[in-house]
């Protein structure tokens, strides 16, 4: 299907279904693809019930989908489901679900010319991200940047500190009980995943500051404040008054643009600086370089 960005960029979406993964979508320029021009790519990954044209059809990723388009990128994103989990369509970062996302990409890869690679964690789509980023064999040595938007970061938080149901998230990890799952979390929660896996790595955390869906304070600030000192770009959007849906990380378009171009294209890091709660504010707090080892 070819499409149009209001600034005019004819852009081409195909879905497909690679080979061991699930339903899934690739857009890219139209000129791109039929010249085999390098692209940009970025790896979206779903939020919790999402579906394998969430970034290419919700009209809250208008902005940033055309954004990207227009600034030559294209996107791959798939369901990220096992049909053996049921009806839900929730991954919550397992296994199976980092494996649709390789899959989409590595299909995607063969019909586009890529060139730098990024990855996007929208919500629950956050635990895909950051194992894909950090972890999986294929995508973490070519990913350059990484977004993670009102995501899912602490997931032993997410699951016995929100009080919610284990079966939702041992499910599609594959373990048999619950509490079979919580001595496992140590090598699934990404607060639990050694610094040195984000040595001289570059991430993005787009907060909303009335979210209470995914509270900043346990997800996206906690993981920066644990990784920040050792990353080589670290930046923090806050969309102040937003919650979990329209008004929050998804109004966060420009600014993530300029992380990814910074991120790919070699601009040094800021001045060192971490996130403070300060009359009621996430705000960016200057600190000696001294401090942050």
């Amino acid at each position: 299907m070819t499409d149009t960005t209001p600034r005019g960029t004819k852009y081409t979406t195909v879905e497909f279904t690679p080979d061991g993964g699930a339903l899934s979508t690739y857009g890219v320029p139209t000129q791109h693809l039929e010249h085999g021009t390098k692209t940009n790519l970025l790896i979206y990954c779903h939020g919790s019930s999402g579906d394998h044209d969430d970034f290419t059809r919700l009209s809250v990723w208008d902005e940033f989908r055309n954004l990207l388009i227009d600034h030559g990128w294209g996107y791959v994103e798939t369901i990220a489901y096992d049909p053996a989990w049921g009806s839900a369509v929730n991954n919550w970062g397992s296994p199976t679900g980092v494996l649709h996302y390789r899959r989409a990409y590595e299909y995607a890869a063969e019909q586009i010319n890529v060139d730098h690679v990024a990855i996007l964690g929208r919500s629950m789509g956050g635990l895909a991200a950051i194992n894909l980023f950090v972890k999986d064999p294929v995508i973490s040595p070519i990913a350059e940047a990484l977004i993670l938007n009102s995501a899912t970061q602490d997931l032993t938080y997410r699951t016995i500190g929100q009080g919610a149901g284990l079966g939702q998230f041992r499910i599609p990890y594959g373990y048999p009980t619950d509490q079979s799952f919580i001595d496992a979390l140590p090598e699934h929660d990404p607060l639990q995943y050694p610094v040195e896996w984000w040595q001289d790595r570059n991430v993005l955390q787009v907060v909303a500051d009335e979210d209470t869906s995914v509270p900043p304070e346990h997800h996206g600030l906690k993981l920066r404040s644990r990784t920040h000192h050792v990353l080589a770009l670290s930046r923090l959007a806050v969309a102040y008054g937003g919650d979990h849906g329209a008004t929050g990380g998804y109004t966060q378009g420009p600014a993530m643009l300029r992380f990814l171009n910074d991120a790919l294209y070699g601009v040094a890091r800021p001045v060192q600086s971490i996130y403070a709660n300060m009359n009621g504010r996430i705000e960016e707090v200057q600190v000696p370089a001294a401090r942050m080892k």
